[in-house]
């Protein structure tokens, strides 16, 4: 059996893939299914801009994102909320010089990616901007228009991506923590466990790690599996009328993203709360998503705030992804330090790290730069 720590968008990808390998494969969750982090993301698919082996790991993510959410749809029979439309990127006088610096990557990006992604954008001027969103900001001084960007509801997709490994013969134990590994000599035999205060020990051939900051309080762990700081976001949500939403498209302003949900939700986020490990928001969280929204939608100042999360998220040393395996432990991998982009990557994160856990190196190509043998 492989046993995987952590059931948000990471954990839930590669089981789903593992399983499709035909493995048995148990998920250990301490808290529910995507109740972590991917609870408070926007899973707004949108690699950033540039060049590079990572940037070239999230276009393949976004072309097979299609296919893996109609998968899924279709196996737990169950809503996500997954759209394909356009995302408005809106820049104000005192933001402008790094809007163009972003729009230089941006122009880079399109050309070293030509052919092979849709990596397209157009440069609007105010007017144009307020053509296609009337109710954006007189103060909006410059815009781009990016044509193909996918989003979807984070919270729908982990619950049908849990119905769909349960169906397929996975296991999933919820409000269940990994207290410690156990070995014989050095190699992976067991996961120590604790569910409504009973003790358990699961026997196993293989454990991955994608418990984001949670890993660190699993006991035995080898010296060489990466430390996570942890990162709060916060996010906060405005109720439109579902029927007339104020937008149909994700808009992106300097200080973060204003997402619509199909049932009129709005969701804005996130703050970036460095070394914050506790899920609380604090007042000053709230002014600042307000403020950054609302100065980019005036109108958002009347519509109630129905919601407000908060998230942590994990991140290991410079904030790039860690993938790999312990050299001091045989069978133990981990997969960390997702940065905010655990949904973007997940379609192609889920099926090429099950092949590296496999030992099927040839078929993860995309990740193979990024992970420790």
């Amino acid at each position: 059996m492989i046993i995987i720590i952590g059931a948000g968008i990471a954990g839930l990808s590669l089981a789903w893939h593992l399983i499709k390998e035909g493995k048995e494969v148990c998920l250990i969750e301490q808290d529910e299914i995507g109740k972590g982090a991917s609870w408070a993301a926007t899973a707004y698919l949108e690699p950033r801009p540039g060049v590079g082996k990572m940037r070239q790991l999230e276009w393949q993510s976004v072309n097979l994102w299609p296919s893996f959410a109609d998968e899924i749809s279709q196996t737990s029979q169950m809503p996500i909320d997954y759209r394909c439309g356009s995302q408005l990127k809106v820049a104000f006088e005192d933001t402008l010089t790094r809007f163009e610096k972003e729009q230089t990557l941006r122009e880079q990006g399109a050309e070293a990616f030509k052919g092979t992604y849709n990596v397209d954008y157009e440069v609007l001027s105010p007017e144009q901007a307020h053509e296609l969103e009337p109710h954006l900001s007189q103060n909006i001084v410059k815009a781009l228009l990016l044509p193909n960007i996918h989003w979807l509801d984070g919270r729908l997709f982990c619950a049908a991506l849990g119905h769909a490994v349960r169906s397929q013969g996975g296991i999933i134990k919820e409000n269940t923590k990994a207290i410690a590994i156990k070995q014989h000599g050095n190699k992976i035999q067991s996961l120590e466990i604790e569910q409504n205060s009973k003790s358990e020990v699961l026997s196993c051939e293989k454990i991955i790690l994608c418990s984001g900051f949670g890993t660190n309080s699993i006991k035995e762990l080898p010296q060489d599996i990466p430390k996570s700081r942890a990162i709060r976001g916060v996010a906060i949500t405005y109720q439109m009328d579902k029927d007339t939403p104020l937008t149909n498209r994700l808009i992106k302003h300097p200080l973060g993203i204003l997402c619509p949900r199909s049932d009129g939700r709005l969701i804005v986020g996130a703050t970036h709360e460095e070394d914050e490990a506790e899920p609380i928001v604090k007042d000053e969280a709230i002014e600042s998503l307000k403020f950054s929204a609302e100065r980019t939608m005036p109108v958002l100042k009347f519509l109630p705030i129905v919601e407000v999360v908060a998230g942590i998220r994990a991140s290991v040393g410079d904030g790039m992804l860690r993938l790999g395996h312990s050299r001091e432990v045989s069978g133990l991998y981990y997969a960390l330090s997702q940065g905010g982009a655990g949904f973007l990557r997940a379609a192609i994160f889920g099926q090429e790290f099950a092949q590296f856990v496999l030992g099927n190196d040839e078929k993860a190509n995309h990740i193979s730069p990024f992970c420790r043998r």
